[in-house]
């Protein structure tokens, strides 16, 4: 039998991205294909026996939270190599002080990189 579905997640507390329920109540069935959520389900018995029949993967996070990956939407990658550099200074000193003219001396294209590849291996390590 063709399995529908890649993963299905039998989900306990579910929140999501939609502004007019961002949490929903109860048990939910998500199902997975091709990497996107291609269903949600309140849970039912019948539902669940359903959909882990159709399913390749079942993974039960019914005693869980389940939510999007958290998105760091505004990032300064590059600046992970300055990370802790002069943190004891309160933010305007800081900035103006230590980081801005810092800044001026050393970013350059490989710097940028060079900062770039490490901030994201250690978003890759921590998620």
């Amino acid at each position: 039998m063709k399995k529908l579905f890649d993963l299905t997640v039998d989900a306990g507390t579910l929140i999501t991205q939609d502004p007019s329920r961002p949490e929903t109540e109860g048990r939910h069935l998500i199902a997975i294909k091709d990497g996107a959520i291609a269903a949600i389900k309140k849970w039912t018995k019948k539902d669940a026996a359903t959909l882990k029949s159709q399913s390749k993967q079942w993974l039960d996070a019914g005693q869980d939270l389940v939510m999007p990956g958290l998105i760091n939407g505004h990032t300064h990658l590059a600046m992970s190599l300055l990370r802790g550099l002069a943190e004891d200074l309160p933010f305007e000193k800081w900035l103006h002080g230590t980081i801005l003219p810092i800044e001026g001396k050393l970013v350059d294209a490989k710097f940028v990189e060079l900062g770039t590849q490490l901030a994201a291996l250690e978003c890759i390590r921590s998620g």
